[in-house]
């Protein structure tokens, strides 16, 4: 979303499209006031599951997205580009951002005018996790940027996966054959065998569906696109990005301070920590914070809150309501309790100053 309005900051329509599932969790974090002003065009999809089916189920929901996902893409592409031959708006997917169609205050399904040339699109941009979008564009002739959402790191491991079987580093499943370190270059710092980008600990099952669908997808996807788009600099991962012909380093895409003023979270964003933050000396709070997707067993959840008690070091732990199937608000009530004012405890989702 970040991208997204950097691209209409240069004048350019964007139109951003995500699964209906992430739709229902955004427009309940928004406010009319956010909707009506802004300036990109979010809409949403199917992703083949039932409204109650457990999307915390990997396997089950990437066959389901490349199963369902491509075939809705094209139809809304095909709706906007009745003719293919539009130059001005660019569509953006992603897997794990934002949906929403504005239209007079209420939600809406995707509608369009299809008599305005102007509303054509003439690139899909996709996260690489999405790539199946790059295939789509591919097929209807339409120009293709890949993002990689993170720095190149983890990029080029993916993208030396081939190299690293063949030379004996790793097996046909990701497994490190040796303990050792691992090494892309002389210029980068090398990579423990047991933190590979599809490292999974405790968890072969993911881990195994982690390594396939990209080992097997992101070469692909790469190949296949007109620009591959990264969030960095150059000045920070120029030895990674050398080993990445071709990657244009597009970041950083939030800098600092800087605040977005438009839609795009997951959650409602909580400021309530601001003020306790500014009492507490700099470079004291530790951070705890596990993005909108990670998910924990009760008994995972419990061993952290505990491990974050024993540590005896103040801190700031962003929850979100859905981050364990436990008895969520009871065990945060007991907990705060217990803290005596040494850390902060914050449900939902943090602006992006805290």
């Amino acid at each position: 979303m970040k991208l997204s309005h950097k691209i209409v900051d240069h004048g350019i329509k964007v139109t951003f499209v995500n699964t209906e599932f992430i739709h229902a969790k955004v427009t309940a974090s928004m406010v009319v006031k956010s909707e009506e002003k802004s300036p990109i065009r979010l809409v949403s999809i199917p992703d083949g599951l039932e409204p109650g089916d457990d999307r915390k189920d990997v396997l089950k929901l990437t066959q389901s997205m490349l199963k369902v996902m491509p075939v809705h893409l094209m139809d809304l592409i095909e709706k906007i580009n009745p003719r293919l031959h539009g130059h001005t708006i660019f569509g953006v997917v992603s897997a794990s951002d934002t949906c929403w169609t504005p239209e007079r205050g209420r939600r809406a399904r995707f509608r369009i005018n299809q008599s305005n040339d102007d509303d054509q699109i003439s690139c899909v941009i996709a996260s690489i996790a999405a790539g199946w979008a790059l295939e789509v564009a591919e097929k209807m002739g339409i120009k293709r940027a890949a993002v990689w959402p993170a720095g190149p790191g983890n990029l080029a491991f993916l993208l030396h996966v081939p190299k690293l079987i063949k030379d004996g580093i790793i097996d046909t499943k990701g497994t490190p054959i040796k303990d050792n370190s691992i090494w892309l270059s002389k210029e980068i710092p090398a990579c423990s065998s047991t933190e590979l980008p599809w490292s999974f600990p405790g968890d072969s099952k993911q881990q195994n569906i982690i390594f396939e669908y990209y080992a097997s997808r992101v070469n692909h996807y790469v190949k296949q696109c007109n620009w591959l788009l990264c969030n960095s600099f150059h000045e920070l991962d120029s030895a990674v990005s050398d080993l990445i012909p071709g990657i244009i380093p597009i970041g950083p895409l939030l800098l600092g301070n800087q605040l977005s003023n438009y839609v795009g979270s997951f959650w409602p964003q909580n400021s309530t920590c601001l003020s306790w933050l500014d009492k507490q000396p700099v470079g004291s709070v530790i951070y705890v914070a596990f993005g909108s997707i990670a998910t924990f067993s009760q008994k995972q959840f419990d061993e952290l809150a505990h491990g974050l008690e024993l540590i005896g070091q103040t801190f700031l732990w962003v929850v979100r309501s859905d981050i364990t199937d436990g008895p969520l608000a009871e065990f945060l009530h007991v907990f705060r309790t217990r803290l005596n004012d040494r850390g902060m405890i914050v449900e939902g989702h943090l602006k992006r100053r805290c």
